[in-house]
């Protein structure tokens, strides 16, 4: 059967399910890993909000970098002063709010734009967690999200709406944790060393993320109430590789560029 290949460099390979004279591989390929918290360079009364990994000689594991936020919701009173919620109060985040707070993502490598979302950052990261994941999946870790699955149509009623709900009620503190879901780092390579990258966060308005159901006059009550982003972090997976895999990867790297799957 013939077969054409994408890429005219890209090696021939078989299905390790045909593999049934080989032990499991070692990785001998890194020496140690390290998390790092990466704080806003600006406060977060100002947006957006600016994120820079600095470069350095540790290769960046993209697939384990991770967005932390720390969100409340509070309302206007009648003097236009802003006070906690009350048990009354019927109002609750849209659905995985760790990611669709987000308008727009814009991701720069060493001064080069590789990601923009073109204030379409909310839509994308919902349909493709949506269309992507598991029932299980949707039940259980993406909860960390912000995920609470709804049962019907309706966005004002039912399991989710309330579950959302709850995790603000009195104007608690609700803290998510989230992929980074952009191009860059839905890919498993690792970053090579010695790349600056610039994160630039804007966030959705109060009356795009927060669901309040009309009172009894029918009029929308999302103007009274105001989402806050009490918190913003960025925590990343640094590696260090063995002393002579990284001279060899230097080398390489002086012959020909390293190749991602990202435009």
């Amino acid at each position: 059967m013939a077969y054409h290949k994408i890429d005219k460099d890209s090696i021939n390979s078989i299905t390790n399910a045909l593999d049934f004279f080989q032990i499991p591989p070692t990785n001998v390929s890194i020496s140690s890993a390290k998390v790092f918290e990466i704080l806003p360079s600006n406060p977060l009364t100002d947006t957006p909000y600016h994120f820079k990994i600095h470069s350095s000689q540790n290769y960046i594991d993209l697939t384990k970098c991770y967005l932390f936020t720390e969100f409340r919701i509070r309302k206007e009173n009648e003097n236009g002063d802003l006070v906690n919620l009350s048990a009354n109060d019927n109002v609750a985040p849209i659905q995985l709010i760790g990611h669709t707070f987000i308008n727009n993502m814009r991701i720069s490598i060493n001064g080069r734009e590789v990601f923009n979302s073109n204030s379409l950052m909310a839509y994308k990261s919902y349909l493709s967690h949506e269309l992507s994941f598991s029932p299980g999946a949707k039940s259980s870790h993406l909860n960390v999200a912000g995920y609470y699955g709804d049962n019907g149509l309706s966005l004002e009623a039912g399991a989710g709406f309330n579950a959302r709900k709850g995790r603000f009620g009195l104007s608690n503190i609700a803290q998510f944790m989230a992929k980074i879901d952009a191009d860059l780092f839905n890919q498993p390579l690792y970053l090579i060393n010695q790349c600056e990258i610039d994160i630039e966060i804007l966030p959705n308005d109060s009356r795009f993320v927060l669901i309040a159901p009309a009172n009894a006059a029918g009029v929308a009550q999302t103007n009274r109430y105001k989402f806050e982003v009490v918190s913003c972090k960025i925590y990343v997976k640094k590696v260090d590789i063995m002393d002579g895999l990284a001279l060899d990867i230097a080398k390489k790297l002086d012959i020909r560029p390293a190749r991602y799957a990202i435009r």
